[in-house]
């Protein structure tokens, strides 16, 4: 992959994904590099978890009340992800 617009006068970025996924043709290149376009989706999610419906302060005992809770946080925590995503630039 590589930085489509690098700033004027900058060299631009040039990576490389690794995946333990079997990649055999461009497509499946392009999806590995699709999945990881969406890394930060998911992070932005869980971040939305944690620190916005401080998930990890609640104190649940059984995995049923920790299922009904993520019921009902998991829609803010996608709006904070959502948020958060169109805030950034990550292209």
């Amino acid at each position: 992959m590589w930085e489509p617009e690098p700033p004027e006068g900058i060299e631009p970025l040039e990576w490389i994904l690794v995946t333990s996924v079997a990649v055999s043709t461009v497509e499946d290149a392009w999806q590995r590099v699709t999945w990881y376009l969406w890394r930060w989706l998911i992070e932005d999610f869980h971040k939305g978890l944690r620190n916005g419906c401080l998930l990890e302060d609640r104190c649940l005992q059984t995995v049923e009340a920790m299922c009904n809770l993520l019921g009902i946080l998991t829609p803010t925590a996608m709006r904070h992800a959502l948020v958060a995503t169109d805030g950034a630039d990550r292209s």
